[in-house]
């Protein structure tokens, strides 16, 4: 009876290890694949807002981006850059015209999305908060990378037009 009691602890304390060492594996290359995403979205940005400086009173260098909340699954290459000041008349074709410059310097520097889409950045998101205090602009870009990336900017299409 005492040698089952110590297997029986002895497999629970296995279990226990190994889901802990499996768990921070996971977090570690999850981790990794957001850096190696965030990277290239972060210098993307900033060449696209050097481009559009008329409009984006941001020094390019001073760019930093967030991982969005990540409800919608693991994987989803989507950052959230919050930008200051901006001089924007029409959201919507100043949305266009960054995502067009993001776009560029892909080709530029031949980044490729996933399944070799040449069109690899699109902003998902780009509103201000509290627009007549001239707050700041939220923007989000993808970084279609992957199938869940895809997925998800499928999803939010979707919404935004229904």
């Amino acid at each position: 009876m005492h040698v089952f009691l110590i297997s029986v602890v002895a497999v629970i304390s296995m279990i226990i290890i190994y889901h802990l060492v499996s768990h921070q594996s996971a977090q570690k290359t999850t981790g990794t694949l957001i850096l190696a995403a965030q990277h290239p979205t972060n210098k993307a940005m900033s060449y696209a807002m050097a481009q559009l400086s008329s409009q984006f009173k941001v020094d390019p260098a001073m760019l930093n981006s967030t991982l969005i909340a990540n409800v919608w699954g693991h994987g989803v290459m989507v950052f959230e850059f919050i930008i200051p000041e901006a001089k924007i008349d029409s959201a919507i074709s100043t949305q266009i015209a960054l995502e067009n410059e993001l776009n560029r310097y892909a080709q530029q520097e031949k980044i490729v999305g996933y399944q070799a889409n040449s069109q690899p950045f699109k902003v998902t998101d780009f509103w201000q908060e509290q627009p007549k205090q001239g707050a700041k602009w939220h923007i989000d870009v993808a970084y279609l990378i992957n199938e869940a990336t895809n997925e998800y900017v499928r999803d939010i299409t979707k919404l935004n037009n229904a």
